[in-house]
């Protein structure tokens, strides 16, 4: 079994040892300083980072350029010589996307999801990911997950790694029969293969837990390492939780866990600002040298043997 961490220790220890100065020694100046110790444990205890590996959950703004549920916004297509003429009907459809676009930035949401309905049961796929989106979230109607799902499956049909990905959200973190671990690994799947970087980091934290699946650590670098060559914030978090707790096949190393949860920082994860602190806290000046020596580097050698970009650099 792992140990735990030091400084998941580290709290407790501050306070214990406050606790025993504030009761055994009498003078005013012993007591003082215990009640300091006992201040800066619990001050330690609430600011340190929650041990487990995040995901993008239901509702959750987790990160600031992309939501959930996300409405998905289309890549202009290139321009193509070659490319079939536009008919009128594809025309109309677009037109109708885009005022439901129109529609939803100005907070009208019941038009936005008549809009959206309209292109969507046209087949614009990006109009049913965000028809979907707005039942999941209860916009403009009444919260439905059966009509989410229904509209998550018209787009994910043409391939959309957005709508396999909202797929996955809905069958990991939905209730009742919505429920399924098995179902939900399989779109993250799907949409990871595209190179959807939530959808890695929702696999890549699944086989981390071992949640639908028999916990690989291995698996789940995979694809936090996928996730993190993309800039992804949480996938740096991640890979620095790994390196922080420990695994059998991973051993802990502080100094690996400084440096993705560095690299977390720079993109402007707080959760990681607070786990540096707390990792910080446990480093040798050299171990800190060190660190910072690889956060410098374009490449960070791995303990696992692999060449990762490091926290510093362009992807």
């Amino acid at each position: 079994m792992i140990p735990k961490p030091i400084y998941e220790l580290l709290p407790y220890t501050y306070m214990g040892i406050g606790l025993i100065a504030l009761i055994s020694i009498e003078s005013t100046l012993g007591q003082i300083c215990g009640l300091i110790l006992i201040i800066i444990g619990i001050v330690i205890h609430q600011t340190r980072w929650s041990y487990r590996h995040r995901k993008l959950r239901l509702g959750d703004l987790a990160n600031q350029n992309t939501r959930t549920h996300s409405k998905h916004k289309p890549k202009p297509s290139s321009s193509n010589t070659n490319a079939e003429p536009i008919s009128r009907r594809q025309v109309k459809c677009q037109e109708d996307f885009l005022k439901g676009e129109n529609s939803y930035e100005q907070g009208d949401y019941p038009a936005a999801l008549k809009w959206y309905r309209k292109a969507a049961e046209q087949g614009h796929a990006s109009a049913q990911i965000n028809l979907g989106a707005m039942y999941a979230e209860g916009l403009g109607t009444a919260r439905n997950f059966q009509e989410a799902l229904r509209w998550y499956h018209k787009a994910a049909e043409q391939n959309s790694a957005s709508a396999q990905f909202n797929l996955g959200v809905l069958h990991e973190q939905g209730g009742g029969a919505l429920r399924n671990l098995e179902t939900a690994l399989s779109w993250y799947g799907k949409a990871a293969e595209q190179g959807y970087a939530p959808a890695q980091l929702n696999l890549g934290a699944m086989y981390a837990e071992g949640s639908g699946v028999d916990q690989d650590i291995g698996e789940a670098l995979n694809w936090y390492h996928k996730a993190a060559d993309q800039g992804y914030a949480l996938a740096h978090f991640n890979l620095g939780m790994i390196y922080a707790e420990g695994q059998e096949e991973i051993p802990q190393d502080l100094v690996m866990a400084y440096v993705w949860f560095s690299r977390s920082s720079v993109l402007g994860d707080q959760e990681a600002r607070n786990a540096l602190k707390a990792i910080g806290s446990q480093l040798s000046l050299e171990q800190k040298e060190q660190a910072q020596m690889l956060l410098q580097t374009s490449v960070v050698e791995e303990p696992s043997g692999r060449n990762r970009l490091a926290a510093r650099g362009g992807f």
